[in-house]
């Protein structure tokens, strides 16, 4: 299976995952919701959040249908996330965003009476970070954004100031 390769691809993605999670009428993958750990958010045309877990939306064509009648066990959730990562940025746990977040994905899951997995964590697209003239704004979106890079990075960026 290939990786998704643009992140148009992982949003078309996210956008066919969560059309099934919200569809009236229940969809077979409706039953995996509660294992998965790495959701993928994006903003919909209404300005609601959509989600998507990395192990369906990292695959190029992943459709839900599809994913159910995969090998799952040939599937990789480390590989998706490593690509996934190019395009979107951990959201931190404790953020007001990630509260958000928290509370839209509760409320959808619910509809199917599924929760999170305890792990679970979220992530959005790095272009979504808000930022404008506002200090603060631009302060978070930084820290964001370093809290997310791996240690060695992260001294390397220190380095520089």
């Amino acid at each position: 299976m290939r990786l998704v390769s643009t992140s148009e691809q992982a949003q078309a993605n996210i956008a066919s995952f969560h059309g099934a999670m919200v569809q009236k009428k229940a969809h077979p993958i409706n039953e995996t919701l509660a294992k998965y750990r790495a959701w993928y958010a994006v903003k919909g045309r209404d300005g609601k959040w959509m989600f998507g877990p990395s192990k369906v939306i990292g695959y190029a064509d992943m459709t839900p249908s599809n994913y159910i009648d995969a090998d799952v066990y040939t599937m990789s959730g480390i590989k998706t996330e490593d690509v996934l990562h190019k395009w979107f940025v951990r959201v931190k746990e404790g953020d007001d965003l990630f509260e958000e977040l928290s509370d839209s994905l509760h409320e959808v899951l619910a509809r199917h009476g599924k929760m999170p997995s305890k792990a679970y964590r979220i992530s959005i697209l790095k272009e979504e970070i808000e930022t404008d003239d506002d200090a603060e704004k631009a302060a978070a979106a930084f820290k964001l954004i370093y809290d997310n890079l791996p240690p060695a990075v992260r001294n390397a960026f220190l380095d520089l100031l």
